[in-house]
């Protein structure tokens, strides 16, 4: 496998730019696992690194109904999506960074007046607490959460909005991922699509990069 240069992705004819959060722009990784080893082990349910790869894409409202579902919880997904709110708070605010270079990087994108958005299955809320301190607004012409089309990553809506909202066109707008499902999903709308190799030990970057048009090691 081949690593493509930041250079070889400011070579590419592309003329708009979707950046995930969790894993592709921030590290984020080791708070979810957190979350979920508390939130699965306080109920009995022994954590394993597969509950977190299912349910990286769903977000919160999808993953609680996936939980109650294959675990027989009897809570309601509102129930467990308070929960995992609270307990990702405190990380949140205290321990979220972005990824070096990526700020420097989709500078360069704003140098040549393409627009970039975030398109997210994590909470509205939670990336509010991180403004103050990462000024994700700077960053992005607009930000859309899975909570704002009703879907997650399996599904293209999220991506179509994004599109809608930038008014660009699937196949001159680049993708970044971190994970398998979302860079099919793009695939599936005709983005161009470029894996990001994470902070997630049990990421297999070789299988991401078949899956996608370019793929990355870092931000720099």
């Amino acid at each position: 496998m081949i690593f493509s240069t930041l250079e070889d992705i400011l070579a590419t004819d592309f003329e708009a730019a979707i950046f995930d959060f969790d894993g592709t722009i921030a590290h984020t990784h080791h708070i979810w696992k957190l979350v979920d080893q508390k939130f699965f082990e306080s109920r009995g349910i022994p954590y394993t690194p597969e509950i977190g790869k299912i349910l990286s894409p769903l977000g919160f409202e999808r993953g609680a109904e996936w939980a109650i579902a294959t675990y027989g919880l009897k809570e309601d997904p509102e129930e467990i999506v308070a929960e995992w709110k609270e307990l990702s708070k405190s990380f949140f605010v205290n321990s979220v960074q972005l990824r070096p270079g990526v700020v420097d990087f989709i500078g360069k994108l704003q140098e040549k007046d393409i627009p970039t958005a975030l398109a997210t299955v994590n909470e509205p809320e939670l990336l509010a607490l991180l403004e103050p301190r990462l000024h994700l607004s700077t960053l992005f012409d607009t930000q859309v959460f899975a909570a704002d089309v009703g879907s997650a990553k399996d599904e293209p809506h999220l991506y179509l909005e994004v599109l809608k909202r930038l008014n660009a066109p699937a196949e001159k707008t680049i993708l970044f991922e971190d994970i398998p499902l979302a860079l099919q999903t793009g695939n599936s709308v005709g983005l161009i699509t470029c894996a990001v190799n994470c902070d997630d030990e049990h990421q297999d970057i070789e299988k991401l990069s078949e899956l996608a048009d370019l793929t990355i090691k870092h931000w720099y």
